[in-house]
């Protein structure tokens, strides 16, 4: 965040939200919620949840690097023992 993000109440941050570069500088910062914040009720195997979140990294060096190290990482995942979710 910045200096003048850091200072705001929450509900100035709420308004801040509201707007376009508010948005777009909250984008730029806050990493996404990770799968079981945005739905408890999936469950997506750990080494999957952990390539998505480094693909989503807001520092491009902790990305995969090229094309190779993302197949190669994804291969490992689906090699992987499978999570089952439940179906209701």
């Amino acid at each position: 965040f910045s200096e003048w993000e850091r200072r705001l109440h929450p509900d100035d941050r709420e308004r801040a939200m509201k707007t376009v570069q508010g948005y777009l500088a909250m984008h730029a910062r806050k990493a996404p919620k990770s799968f079981q914040e945005a739905n408890p009720m999936v469950q997506i195997p750990p080494a999957l949840q952990d390539l998505v979140m480094r693909m989503l990294e807001k520092d491009r060096e902790k990305r995969p690097q090229s094309v190779e190290e993302l197949y190669q990482q994804l291969t490992a995942v689906y090699h992987e023992e499978p999570v089952l979710t439940p179906i209701w």
